[in-house]
């Protein structure tokens, strides 16, 4: 099944999102580290072919982590903006950016990774469970024997209610983002809320897109369904961190 959404993921990266996205997740460097320091610490090193992709890369934190860990990273995503921005932070590392559809690429890509991450609530931004399934036996099938598979996101699966449903995301002296959690069967819309200062004033802009709601244990059962082996499930900061082994 796959819902459908007056609003897509791309068009709201592409219209709205893509334009701050990044100063919405912090400083990168410190992100990053600390994205190299849990790979390092699930021993996510390469070890065969020393190839990764990276589904949904956004700007570049898990691309940049990898290779400097050592992997050749292929890092696809379907927003330009945020393509550009990793290709100006990539220098020498061995990154290839590519515009794609995640599970396009996964179609059509004929080599096998050692590695595949999709991390960073990418999970949710698929159109419905089908491609949720999808994705997990596509990278079965895309992984090499004796590598692995890691996945982050939030569930969404339990409902906030009133004021918990207003999240404050990022500010400084000329903007404040704030999120908004709609709750629906199989989904929630987040509305993405930005107050920009024009001089004097501030401006409000708004828009929406669809998360969809995932049980983790729906995730394991598909790692399980499709040959991979759970080897680590962590909670960091209200996002689940799976590694699974093939």
């Amino acid at each position: 099944m796959v819902l459908g959404f007056e609003m897509t993921v791309k068009d709201h990266y592409d219209r709205y999102l893509g334009n701050f996205y990044s100063w919405t997740v912090g400083d990168f460097t410190e992100i990053q580290l600390m994205q190299e320091k849990f790979f390092l610490e699930n021993e996510i090193t390469p070890g065969i072919s020393g190839l990764a992709f990276d589904l949904g890369c956004g700007h570049g934190i898990n691309s940049i982590a990898l290779a400097n860990l050592g992997f050749s990273v292929r890092a696809i995503d379907f927003n330009l903006q945020l393509l550009d921005e990793l290709k100006a932070r990539t220098e020498h590392r061995k990154i290839d950016a590519i515009d794609a559809h995640l599970l396009e690429y996964l179609y059509a890509v004929r080599t096998k990774a050692e590695l595949i991450v999709c991390m960073g609530d990418t999970l949710t931004h698929l159109s419905g469970p089908d491609q949720v399934e999808e994705l997990i036996a596509l990278s079965a099938q895309k992984l090499e024997r004796g590598g692995k598979l890691v996945i982050s996101y939030r569930e969404l699966v339990n409902e906030l209610t009133n004021e918990k449903r207003f999240i404050p995301v990022n500010s400084d002296e000329n903007r404040i983002h704030t999120c908004y959690l709609e709750y629906l069967p199989g989904y929630v819309k987040v509305f993405d809320i930005l107050f920009e200062r024009e001089g004097a004033k501030w401006k409000q802009t708004v828009s929406w897109y669809p998360k969809l709601r995932i049980p983790v244990s729906r995730v394991i059962s598909l790692f399980e369904k499709h040959g991979l082996s759970l080897v680590k499930k962590e909670v960091i900061s209200g996002m689940t961190y799976l590694v699974a082994y093939k």
